[in-house]
């Protein structure tokens, strides 16, 4: 292997005019300034792409908050989301691969502290000194075609998915590597492994950016793969004193990969979906030979099913599994487990649904040219699976007025268990991307929106609760202003205006998850 890769190496320094044309493989993508600004004028909400102007550090004037900020929220939001997307005319290959961005709103006594900061890691540091793309990615070959990539495998953490305060410490997270430890300042301290366990060296797990809390304990919950000839997964538990324990290992498909980023968290089992998108050993040797990147050498199997894995969290045992119609998915909302009349155990599984898997990832490989296909948009679904005779007895749109929509989000004790309210973006029809927030109460059916106006489109809700009180915190992009907003609403008055407009000094640009951490007040 490595004799043929200095010889590739040789073949890309000798024959330059191949690395400038990409001949013979994927290159990097890119666009003009004169057809980025088309595309803008098309759709407004893809400026929201763009990086930030600036990294600030200020508490923000009243003169720039419309009403009022309760003063009984007191605490931090942090979110972490895709900072960069392009590097002048080179363009990342997925809206996944971008640089990481970090933000923290510290709210007290009515104030508001903002702080933003990429993620310092060493992909960033080298395309931003060169302001190109000079690392290969998951989905983003470097110019050069297979001269330029042929045995250069990725091993990039861009950390731009998640973000987590625990165990008195602020961890960056992407399903690429390692958590990557953070100040509170938002400073990068650098990956945190966890012995063999945790780590981005492709022996030890990747650590998924979409755990799980428990209510009860506090204790995090989390899974994470290692892929190779024996591929495999593994669930964890992390305490607060930032201990992790190894609970499992479930084997997968060999020489196969495939992305889990969320899975179903019920007061006794984590459950998986193991889904037909996935990249198999015939894409994986063009990713190897340099030919295409890993992002686009998964492809749809249709046919091939869903496999559904349901561990029992208290013993590691499989406790169910088994194979469903094909099933595509990010999130879900959360599990609940219960008994059947006839004494068999019963778990509803509740999730956004996507029927069109294939389009939705045209889409996220090419936010600043595509708008999201109304067929491609997920819906909420539920899922009810008899654990005792391992099998699926039923699906259903439980909400049937409730939006296309993402990014679910429930009150923190209701994890597990049956839930009061789901909040979630909503996708509009002919929209193209995020444009509303819907209420969706889960006694009554009934579906509340919240309409933030002509050219602002919302991101991931954060629950801000105090004192008996519901609010939640939405990061707006405002294409009139090109900047973004946080738009506070009072859940009592959730279709009403917002209880307060903070309006920022920089656009942020869109953001995956968030983190309250009530009453951690850093600097005010």
């Amino acid at each position: 292997v490595y004799g043929l890769q200095s010889i590739f190496y040789f073949l890309h320094l000798v024959f330059p005019f191949i690395n400038m044309k990409g001949w013979f493989g994927y290159r990097t993508p890119t666009i003009s300034a004169e057809r980025l600004q088309k595309h803008f004028d098309e759709a407004p909400w893809r400026r929201a792409f763009e990086p930030p102007e600036q990294e600030v550090d200020m508490i923000i004037s009243s003169d720039c908050i419309e009403g009022k900020i309760p003063p009984n929220i007191e605490g931090t939001v942090f979110g972490n989301g895709v900072g960069r997307q392009r590097y002048g005319e080179h363009v990342y290959g997925h809206w996944f691969e971008g640089d990481g961005h970090v933000t923290s709103f510290c709210y007290k006594e009515g104030k508001v502290r903002v702080r933003n900061k990429f993620v310092d890691q060493r992909r960033y540091k080298e395309n931003a000194a060169a302001n190109k793309i000079v690392s290969r990615g998951p989905w983003t070959n470097v110019n050069g075609g297979v001269f330029g990539n042929a045995f250069r495998l990725s091993k990039t953490n861009p950390s731009n998915t998640s973000v987590i305060h625990h165990g008195g410490k602020l961890f960056a997270l992407c399903e690429a590597g390692a958590p990557v430890e953070m100040g509170d300042d938002l400073s990068t301290i650098g990956e945190r492994t966890f012995g063999d366990l945790v780590g981005s060296d492709g022996k030890a797990c990747t650590f998924s950016a979409h755990y799980k809390i428990d209510p009860a304990t506090g204790t995090v919950f989390n899974h994470g793969m290692v892929y190779g000839k024996d591929s495999s997964m593994s669930l964890f538990s992390w305490n607060k004193n930032l201990e992790m324990q190894k609970i499992t290992t479930v084997p997968l498909e060999p020489n196969t990969i495939q992305f889990v980023h969320d899975s179903c968290f019920s007061k006794k089992y984590s459950t998986f979906f193991f889904d037909s998108f996935k990249a198999d050993k015939k894409g994986l040797l063009s990713v190897l030979l340099g030919y295409k990147p890993l992002g686009y050498a998964f492809e749809e199997h249709i046919g091939e099913g869903t496999r559904v894995v349901v561990l029992n969290r208290e013993n590691g045992t499989i406790v169910a599994d088994m194979k469903i119609e094909d099933t595509h998915t990010y999130h879900f909302v959360t599990g609940v487990d219960r008994i059947g009349d006839d004494g068999e155990e019963l778990l509803d599984v509740y999730f956004f649904r996507y029927m069109d898997r294939t389009g939705l990832e045209e889409f996220l490989r090419s936010v600043y040219t595509r708008t999201l296909p109304d067929a491609a948009s997920a819906t909420l679904w539920k899922y009810t699976f008899d654990v005792t005779h391992k099998k699926l007895i039923s699906t259903e749109q439980p909400f049937p007025n409730a939006l296309p929509g993402e990014f679910p989000v429930i009150n923190g004790e209701h994890e597990g268990k049956e839930f009061p309210v789901v909040y979630a973006v909503a996708v509009k029809k002919g929209s193209g991307f995020f444009s509303a927030l819907q209420r969706i109460d889960a006694k009554t059916g009934e579906v509340k929106l919240h309409d933030f106006g002509a050219k602002k489109y919302p991101g991931e809700p954060v629950l801000l609760e105090h004192d008996g009180s519901t609010f939640i915190q939405v990061l707006i992009f405002n294409a009139d202003t090109n900047a973004s907003e946080i738009h506070i609403i009072d859940d009592r008055d959730f279709s009403g205006h917002a209880t307060a407009i903070i309006k920022l000094p920089i656009h942020v640009p869109p953001q995956f998850h968030t983190y309250y951490a009530a009453h951690h007040v850093v600097d005010m």
